[in-house]
C-alpha cells in the first residue's frame, strides 16, 4: 500500500502504510481502529513482549480522540478505555499476575507525573537491566477495570492543554501511558523451588500535535483586532485624564497577549524538535544504524525501552485533508 503526497512546490513524496482508516466512507469506527492497531499489541504483551503505539499527526487531526474518545458513548470509546476493558477481560489476568499503571507527560523536555498533583519535574536514569526509568514516577497497582479507569481519569485532568490558532484544545505535551504486566510463578529446578517473574509492558503515546510555527500564535485574530482598535482609540483620548487608566489597562493586556504568544511559540519549538528527533530515531532503527540518537530528546530516551528486544512497535498517523497539512 502506497500513498503519494504532493507538496506546495509540486514535489511528490511516496510513503508505505499497512492500513487506511477513512472516516469519510463511514466504515471506520473506534472499534475497528482498536482491533487492527491494538489487539495484536495486547496479544504480544501477554506473550512477554514490550509493545508501543505512537499516535502522530498535525494538531487538531484527532489523535487524542482516537486514544481517549467520548466517554459518554460506548461506541465512541477510544483506544485506552477499550484497552483497559480488554486487559481485565483476559483470562491471563489472575493469581500471580500484577498490573501497574504509569501516566505522565513530557512538556518542554521536562517530565511531569500526571498521577501526582505535585507538579515537580522528574529525572530519567538509565537502569542497567530495565533501560531508561523515571525516578520518583508514580506507579499504581490496579486490580480491576474500575480501578484503572479511575486512575486514567485522574491523569486526564492534569494534562497540559491550550488553545492555538489551529486547535482550541491542543495537547502541548507528549502524553505517555504505560501498563506493566508482571507474571510470577514458582517452578521446580533440580528438585528445588525457584520463583521466576516475567515483565512486559505496553506504552501508549499521544504525541503533541505538529504545527507550523506561522500558524501557532496563541491569540486569536479577534484579540489582535481589539488591541489594534484600542491603539487607534488611544490617540483620541490622549488629552483626557479620565481615560488614562483605560489606555494603561489596554497596554497591560497587549503585553499579556504578547507574552502568551511567545510562550506558545516556545512550546511549538520544543514539540517540533522532539518530533524531529523521533523521526531520526525511527529512521536509524529502520536502517539498522549502529548509532541511534535516543538521548537527543527526553521523549526518545524514554521510548528506548519500547525498542529493547523483544518488542513490537505500531504507529498511528492522523491526517487533515487540507493544503496547510502538507
Amino acid at each position: 500500500n502506497d500513498v503519494t503526497v504532493t507538496s506546495g512546490t509540486g514535489v511528490g513524496y511516496t510513503f508505505k502504510y499497512d492500513h487506511c482508516f477513512c472516516p469519510s466512507l463511514n466504515s471506520t469506527g473506534q472499534e475497528e481502529l482498536y482491533q487492527v492497531l491494538v489487539q495484536p499489541l495486547m496479544d504480544h504483551l501477554f506473550d512477554g513482549y514490550n509493545a508501543c503505539l505512537l499516535a502522530y499527526g498535525q494538531t487538531g487531526s484527532g489523535k487524542t480522540y482516537s486514544l481517549m474518545g467520548d466517554s459518554g458513548d460506548p461506541q465512541k470509546e477510544g483506544i485506552i478505555p477499550r484497552f483497559c476493558r480488554d486487559l481485565f477481560g483476559r483470562s491471563g489476568i489472575g493469581p500471580g499476575t500484577e498490573v501497574s499503571l504509569c501516566y505522565y507527560e513530557v512538556y518542554q523536555e521536562k517530565i511531569q507525573d500526571l498521577l501526582n498533583e505535585t507538579r515537580t519535574s522528574l529525572r530519567v536514569r538509565e537502569h542497567p537491566r530495565l533501560g531508561p526509568q523515571v525516578v520518583g514516577l508514580t506507579s499504581v497497582t490496579v486490580t480491576d477495570l474500575v480501578d484503572i479507569q479511575n486512575w486514567v481519569l485522574v491523569g486526564n485532568k492534569h494534562r497540559s492543554m491550550a488553545a492555538t490558532a489551529m486547535n482550541n484544545k491542543s495537547s502541548r505535551s507528549h502524553v505517555i501511558v504505560t501498563v506493566t504486566l508482571t507474571k510470577t510463578q514458582t517452578e521446580l529446578v533440580a528438585g528445588e523451588s525457584h520463583v521466576f517473574s516475567r515483565r512486559s509492558q505496553i506504552t501508549l503515546v499521544d504525541l503533541a500535535g505538529s504545527e507550523r510555527m506561522d500558524n501557532s500564535p496563541s491569540s486569536s485574530s479577534q484579540h489582535r483586532h481589539k488591541v489594534s482598535h484600542t491603539s487607534q482609540h488611544r490617540h483620541k483620548v490622549s488629552h483626557t485624564s479620565q481615560h488614562k487608566h483605560k489606555v494603561s489597562h489596554t497596554s497591560q493586556h497587549r503585553h499579556k497577549v504578547s507574552h502568551t504568544s511567545q510562550h506558545r511559540h516556545k512550546e511549538g519549538v520544543s514539540i517540533n524538535c522532539s518530533l524531529l528527533t523521533l523521526g531520526k530515531v525511527i529512521s536509524a532503527l529502520a536502517e539498522k544504524k549502529r548509532f541511534v540518537p535516543y538521548r537527543e530528546s527526553v521523549l526518545t530516551w524514554l521510548l528506548r525501552v519500547s525498542s529493547l528486544c523483544p518488542s513490537v512497535l505500531a504507529a498511528q498517523g492522523e491526517f487533515l485533508v487540507s493544503q496547510c497539512s502538507c
